[in-house]
C-alpha cells in the first residue's frame, strides 16, 4: 500500500494543478487523475484511487471490457490480502492433531475478530466523515453515503463476527479439555 501512496504523492508534487482529487494507479503505475471518486465503470478492476489526505480506495467487480462496478474503501490496508484461514496440518501417523486443530480454529476466530474490528472502524469512520457534508470536497460526498442505516448495519455485521469469534473460542477451548488420543 505504501508503494501506491508513494506513486500518488510523487504524481502530486510533479503535477501541482491536481493536488486535490484522487490520482489513478494501476498495476503501480500512475494512470490518471479525477477531481472526485466517480465512475468506477471507466476504470478497470484493481485500479486504485488515492485521496489527497491519503485515503485509498480500489476499483472492483466488473470486467476490463465494462469497467469496474464499485469503488471500496481500503482501510488501513484491511482489504489487502489476508493470511489464509485455515492453517495446513501436517498429518504424521501416530500424532496428536488436536494441537493442529486448537491452532485452525484459533487463528479462523483471530480472522473472524478482525473482520468485525475492520466493520466498526468503517462505521466509526464514516460517521466522523457525515460531519463533513460540503457537496464541493470529496469527504463530504463520501459522508453523504454513509447513513445512519447503513453504518448500522455494518455494526451489527460486526457483533455477528464477533459472536462466532466467541463460538469459535468456545470450540478453541473444548479442544484443550479434551484428553489426548
Amino acid at each position: 500500500m505504501n508503494a501506491i501512496k508513494q506513486a500518488a504523492a510523487q504524481y502530486r508534487q510533479e503535477n501541482p494543478d491536481n493536488v486535490d482529487g484522487v490520482v489513478l494507479i494501476y498495476q503501480g503505475e500512475v494512470c490518471g487523475w479525477k477531481n472526485e471518486l466517480r465512475d468506477p465503470q471507466s476504470e478497470r478492476p484493481g485500479t486504485y484511487a488515492v485521496a489527497e489526505d491519503g485515503s485509498v480506495w480500489q476499483a472492483v467487480g466488473g470486467n476490463d471490457y465494462d469497467g469496474a462496478e464499485r469503488w471500496e474503501a481500503i482501510q488501513n490496508g484491511a482489504s489487502e490480502r489476508r493470511q489464509p484461514a485455515v492453517v495446513p496440518i501436517s498429518w504424521v501417523p501416530g500424532r496428536d492433531a488436536s494441537s493442529e486443530n486448537l491452532t485452525q480454529v484459533n487463528r479462523t476466530a483471530d480472522i473472524v475478530r478482525a473482520l468485525a474490528s475492520d466493520l466498526i472502524d468503517e462505521a466509526a469512520n464514516a460517521k466522523i466523515q457525515r460531519r463533513v457534508m460540503n457537496p464541493d470536497h470529496p469527504n463530504g460526498r463520501l459522508g453523504m453515503m454513509y447513513t445512519d442505516e447503513r453504518t448500522a448495519v455494518a455494526e451489527q455485521v460486526a457483533q455477528v463476527l464477533n459472536d462466532a469469534a466467541n463460538k469459535l473460542r468456545t470450540v478453541a477451548d473444548d479442544i484443550t479439555e479434551k484428553p489426548a488420543d
